[in-house]
């Protein structure tokens, strides 16, 4: 758990994102240009799911964000997003995911 004095993890809270790790995400995808509108990514290891909030930002209503973990993880609003509680491994899991991004 992180310290609560941390200024990333009282920022994510104040912001109302899930975690701090969601500041990394968005400077990597400001630097690298990694993620933008309309862009369909697949979350891997989503929970909490910091980076799905922030990607949904990203990717806006055009894109599409698909979420994957063996971890519980409370549900984020809209059309384009679903998460899958499950094993990356799982061989019919590349087939839901594909028939979801589009």
């Amino acid at each position: 758990m992180y310290d609560r004095k941390d200024a990333w993890y009282r920022q994510a809270k104040k912001e109302g994102y899930r975690s701090r790790a969601a500041y990394k995400l968005a400077q990597i995808a400001g630097k690298e240009k990694a993620v933008r509108a309309g862009d369909r990514v697949i979350d891997a290891g989503a929970a909490p799911g910091g980076w799905s909030q922030l990607l949904l930002e990203l990717v806006g209503t055009r894109g599409k964000v698909a979420a994957v973990d063996l971890l519980p993880m409370d549900p984020l609003a809209g059309d384009n997003f679903r998460f899958w509680r499950r094993d990356l491994s799982d061989d019919t899991l590349p087939a839901e995911l594909l028939s979801f991004l589009g």
